[in-house]
């Protein structure tokens, strides 16, 4: 796994994917992985239609703990470093704590829109970083 996200990193072997960089959010102390970001360094056809710059997901053990808008935070001043001034993220209307991490870091709501493989909504917002 971890020569595939240093593959992708590189743009290497990339398909209908863009590059991407992943962050792991780890406790030192407890020695456990809290959670992971995934920033892609540029979007897509599919990527600017709905799941956009930023991925993120935190152990279940560890939600509802502020580490989900952490992570984030974190993310989006590694965009930054790479020249991203804007980004897009996305969220399945669902998942409450996902969109409320994206409303408390600055998301804008650009719209809702219909995920084809699942047919589920996905909340879509903007992030001025």
């Amino acid at each position: 796994m971890l020569y595939r996200v240093e593959e992708v990193e590189k743009g290497d072997n990339l398909g209908e994917y863009a590059s991407s960089t992943t962050y792991w959010l780890y406790n030192d102390e407890t020695n456990v992985l809290l959670g992971a970001s995934n920033l892609r360094h540029y979007l897509t056809e599919d990527g600017l239609k709905l799941w956009g710059h930023i991925g993120y997901g935190i152990r279940p053990s560890e939600r509802k703990k502020g580490y989900a808008t952490e992570l984030l935070r974190m993310t989006m001043t590694e965009a930054k470093k790479k020249n991203i001034d804007k980004v897009l993220l996305g969220a399945y209307i669902g998942n409450i704590g996902s969109w409320k991490v994206m409303e408390k870091c600055g998301g804008k709501l650009e719209n809702i829109v219909i995920e084809e493989e699942t047919g589920l909504p996905v909340k879509r917002y903007w992030i001025d970083i």
